[in-house]
């Protein structure tokens, strides 16, 4: 299998997932009677945690022995319900395991025995120069090939803190959903919704929309201050002229709507139900494609080995 191939199938698959997240939510599913707690309405008896929703400290003093998961947990049930703050950790944790998988992609096609198959040599000088007029020598291409890797090893770097912050406390995020969910059935007012996004954002930094394709190109090495630095300092004079003049027109022409699309915090608001299985799916299909790249560097690694076998023939 060719880079381009891969790389295409690897496009192709988030592009699935995001229409299946856009399908669904078009045709929301039957919510489910479990747990469609109105926000703001009375808990369903009991929380995830065992103890009552928003229980205070009794004599037993089984409040003070709690976690802070179970408090948090807690306190989404009595906002949202029982069932649906259970069904909010679930998708959340499915989000974790397939930007896990995501990132593990990104470091294979990054560093090891795969890392030449994948956004080097021309492809890296492309990445950097969407939309910039600029023709670059050979050596200037090599040297945008290393800056490109590098710059990708550092955005890997930054969403794999990201994730593991979800996997210490992903409060933030499963109250995201449950917002969602309250706003698509129009028991949140868009103002509730934009306080819940505005408060969960600061914990949500660096965590991107695994239903965004968008996410999955490559990123925008021009808006990190360390490659445009760098890449600035290869450029000649007149080069480093047309870089300013098509950077200060992409800046003017800026939506200020769109900043942060990428962010988890810009997911389209969908029923629980609905975004559980556009995830789930999502999630499938990257750990299988995951598995099928494994495959790829393993027979890469092995190439080696098999050719004098193959030649003595």
């Amino acid at each position: 299998m060719n880079r381009q191939l891969t790389i295409t199938a690897l496009v192709l698959l988030l592009i699935g997932a995001g229409a299946i997240a856009v399908i669904k939510t078009k045709n929301p599913a039957t919510p489910s009677s479990a747990g469609a707690n109105p926000a703001g309405s009375p808990a369903d008896p009991g929380d995830p945690t065992g103890a009552s929703a928003g229980a205070g400290t009794g004599s037993s003093g089984k409040s003070a022995s709690r976690q802070p998961r179970e408090i948090h947990d807690a306190e989404l049930a009595e906002r949202y319900g029982e069932s649906k703050t259970r069904l909010s950790r679930h998708v959340a944790g499915n989000v974790v395991s397939l930007l896990e998988d995501a990132i593990a992609m990104g470091e294979m096609m990054s560093k090891g025995a795969m890392a030449g198959n994948f956004g080097g040599g021309r492809m890296a000088s492309r990445m950097a120069l969407r939309g910039i007029d600029i023709e670059l020598t050979e050596e200037q291409n090599e040297k945008v090939t290393e800056l490109y890797g590098a710059f990708r090893l550092r955005e890997l770097e930054k969403s794999k803190k990201a994730v593991q912050s979800l996997k210490g406390d992903s409060s933030a995020l499963m109250e995201l959903f449950l917002a969602g969910d309250a706003k698509s059935r129009e028991d949140m007012t868009e103002a509730e919704y934009e306080a819940v996004v505005s408060s969960a954002a600061d914990d949500l930094t660096g965590v991107i929309n695994p239903l965004d394709r968008n996410n999955f190109r490559g990123g925008n090495p021009m808006e990190d201050e360390i490659f445009r630095r760098e890449f600035e300092g290869i450029l000649d004079e007149d080069q480093a002229t047309t870089l300013d003049t098509s950077l200060a027109e992409r800046e003017a022409n800026a939506d200020p709507s769109t900043e942060n699309d990428g962010n988890i915090t810009k997911l389209p608001t969908m029923e629980l139900e609905t975004l559980d299985e556009a995830v789930s799916s999502a999630q499938k299909m990257t750990s299988g494609f995951k598995q099928v790249m494994e495959g790829m560097g393993s027979l890469q690694e092995l190439r080696p080995k098999m050719e004098p076998e193959s030649q003595g023939e």
